[in-house]
């Protein structure tokens, strides 16, 4: 289920990127948490 529709708290930071092959994938780090517990 995708965290904004289960109305959780949320927070997506950006870590850098990963090397597969010739390419570079961006890496995040996500944070969610417990209902109204923000």
């Amino acid at each position: 289920v995708n965290v904004n529709l289960a109305e959780l708290p949320a927070l997506v930071l950006p870590c850098g990127f990963v090397k597969d092959g010739t390419a570079s994938l961006p890496v995040g780090f996500q944070m969610i948490g417990a209902a109204f517990d923000e």
